[in-house]
């Protein structure tokens, strides 16, 4: 027997019979001569076939021949057809984060080919709602957000945006299926991160995050080496324990939390303090005197503003006489003295015994407490500050007398509640600059701009990751000495010039005054600000932590500050930012791509502003010096890991750097 005119008949499954022609194989593997079966298999050639005239048209035809032992025989056909087959698309879904810059898959990898390969795959349109998706002839794509879309922006945590692109699977001949790719956008609220000064490993999500390494802030640094006399008097009426700020202590409270952060300041003053708390509410009371204050005595101080009670009512007139009397008493040869003055309440008492009249000011008592400030005054700085539910700054202002300028005389009428309506009462007098204040942070700003200098509070190394998005990540702290603002719920300004140092508390107050009518900010509008105002926000502080900053994906924004930083721009087109005639710090950029992101000065305009400028090419090093506002020269270096060599300094200042000062 003979198929294709091969003989089958010793054909077994271990030596079959095998015969390939243009459009198959046939394997015969049994021939059994008892029966005349003949056992085969048929494997198409996987080639396109013409089946213009029908689906059956196209066959795969075997001369069969039988011939028994007499010599007759007797030929027939073994015809297999060949169906016509055509690939079947299946829709295929794919998700994305909202910071995320693109994601890829292959649309072949779920649907069915066919027998007539190789296929093809083509889109009806390239550009979505939200995204351009790019598809090559195998079926390999590429979906690219435009992550500026501002419906793409405005989505928040589980929120999610959908769009759909049409795509046709079409094989040799000509057989094609189309199906759907849907692409989901899983939204990511765009978040502010502010660390402590403390090392900390900061994190972002998935939006386009603002991270501050370290809070910042200053703390109470008196003249460096002078020696001083500090009297403390604290009001410790019946009120100081019963309004409370918005976070929800009472100014009691407040009171106490900053007073114990002033102690330990002056615990750690470089020269000799002696110090005097005093309480006052009916009448005044001693409550502590140190000569020498230190960190070995200023336990004593701390345990005495832990302890205090409030009760009664408010006795200027006492308190500036016994203030006035301990600084007679202690050494004025080469010391200098300053009075903190904290109260909420008007002069309701006066006198040793506090002699009182219903509790309400009268002219006497107003007379006798300005009569006593002018005692103080005279040998004292004295700094007022208010509390906003209580005292305003239209009173307070007469027991303040400093001043950035010189001190001015006033007389007015003023109206003070009473039994019978009100009492007016006649002010007259120098008036200075009191604080008035409405939570911690406030009071503890109104007392660190009673010193004559002011410490910034030190930072840490720290590690910040952006994830995904366009993130913006600083090193150290913000820079906000530049904002202005009134608190309209006591109608205290605060300017450029005292509240140096507050950095990321001074924008939220900011924001809550300017913006919300007394509310706090929300971590949206300091993420808001920060985006649009990151480069009048850059920290030209000297030092900083050596910190580690990874933008991961996205369009990020990087600014080590001072110390030695490592910078990783990840995904996407970064910017690292430095400030040359303010910082100072050996920098390394791990991943620089040449052509896609940029070394950024922000605070120089033209290469000629780039003082000592060196390029290193065998290790990729660009050095420089500044000169800061205070003449001090910075030494600086940044590494570009990954730049190619045979660069020269031209190159790099021409292609790479950008300055925007």
């Amino acid at each position: 027997m003979t198929v294709g005119g091969k003989d089958v008949t010793s054909a077994t499954t271990s030596t079959p019979v095998v015969i390939t022609t243009a459009k198959g194989t046939l394997t015969i593997t049994e021939y059994n001569a008892s029966t005349g079966v003949v056992s085969y298999t048929y494997k198409e050639a996987n080639k396109a076939q013409d089946h213009s005239q029908g689906d059956l048209s196209v066959r795969d035809s075997f001369i069969v021949t039988v011939r028994d032992k007499a010599g007759n025989m007797v030929m027939d056909s073994l015809d297999v057809v060949i169906t016509d087959t055509a690939p079947v698309a299946a829709n295929d879904t794919k998700a994305i984060n909202e910071g995320d810059i693109s994601v890829s898959g292959n649309l072949l990898a779920n649907d069915t080919i066919g027998a007539d390969a190789p296929v093809t795959v083509s889109i009806a349109k390239s550009a979505g709602n939200y995204g351009v998706l790019t598809v090559d002839a195998s079926g390999n794509y590429k979906y690219d957000l435009n992550s500026a879309n501002p419906a793409v922006k405005a989505l928040k945590d589980g929120e999610t945006l959908k769009e759909t692109f049409s795509y046709t699977v079409t094989d040799a001949d000509g057989d094609s299926s189309t199906a759907q790719l849907t692409i989901t956008i899983n939204g990511a609220s765009d978040k502010s991160v502010i660390g402590t000064n403390k090392p900390d490993v900061i994190t972002g999500g998935n939006g386009d995050d603002v991270l501050v390494g370290d809070t910042g802030g200053s703390e109470i640094i008196i003249t460096p080496g002078a020696n001083y006399n500090v009297m403390i008097l604290l009001d410790n009426s019946n009120s100081m324990n019963f309004f409370k700020a918005a976070n929800g202590l009472t100014y009691g409270e407040m009171a106490k939390k900053s007073l114990l952060k002033l102690a330990n300041d002056l615990a750690g003053h470089d020269g000799k303090i002696n110090v005097a708390f005093m309480t006052f509410n009916k009448v005044s009371n001693m409550q502590l005197s140190i000569k020498d204050l230190n960190g070995s005595n200023v336990d004593q101080l701390i345990n005495k503003i832990n302890s205090l009670a409030f009760t009664d009512a408010t006795n200027y007139d006492d308190a500036f006489r016994d203030a006035t009397t301990w600084l007679n008493s202690v050494s004025s040869n080469g010391y200098k003295n300053v009075t903190y003055f904290l109260t909420d309440g008007e002069p309701t008492t006066y006198g040793t015994t506090g002699w009182i009249n219903g509790a309400y000011v009268t002219q006497t008592s107003m007379d006798a407490a300005l009569s006593s400030f002018k005692g103080l005054s005279a040998i004292s700085d004295v700094h007022a500050i208010g509390f906003s539910k209580g005292v305003g700054n239209n009173t307070l202002k007469y027991f303040d007398n400093t001043s950035d300028s010189d001190l001015v005389y006033n007389q007015e009428w003023q109206n003070y509640f009473a039994p019978s309506g009100y009492n007016t009462v006649k002010l007259s007098g120098y008036t200075g600059e009191s604080a008035i204040v409405s939570n911690p942070d406030e009071l503890d700003a109104a007392l660190q701009h009673g010193t004559t200098q002011i410490h910034l509070d030190s930072v840490s190394n720290d590690v910040i990751s952006g994830g995904a998005g366009d993130d913006i990540l600083f090193g150290d702290t913000i820079n906000t000495d530049h904002l202005s603002w009134v608190n309209t719920s006591t109608g205290v300004a605060y300017t450029s010039d005292n509240h140096d140092g507050q950095s990321i508390n001074a924008l939220k107050e900011y924001i809550k005054w300017t913006d919300n009518s007394g509310a706090d900010a929300t971590s949206d509008q300091i993420n808001s600000y920060v985006r649009s105002n990151w480069q009048d926000l850059l920290d030209g502080r000297s030092d900083g932590g050596d910190d580690t900053l990874n933008g991961g994906s996205g369009n990020d924004i990087l600014f080590g500050g001072a110390g030695n930083d490592t910078l990783t721009g990840g995904e996407g087109a970064d910017q690292f930012v430095f400030l040359a005639n303010s910082n100072s710090g050996q920098d390394i950029i791990t991943d620089f791509e040449a052509g896609v992101d940029k070394v950024v000065f922000a605070d120089l305009v033209s290469p000629a502003q780039l003082k000592g400028a060196v390029w290193n090419d065998a290790t990729h090093t660009l050095s420089f010096t500044g000169v800061g506002s205070d003449g001090q020269t910075y030494n600086n270096s940044i590494t570009f890991k990954g730049m190619a060599s045979g660069q020269t300094l031209n190159i790099i200042l021409d292609n790479h750097v950008e300055f925007i000062g």
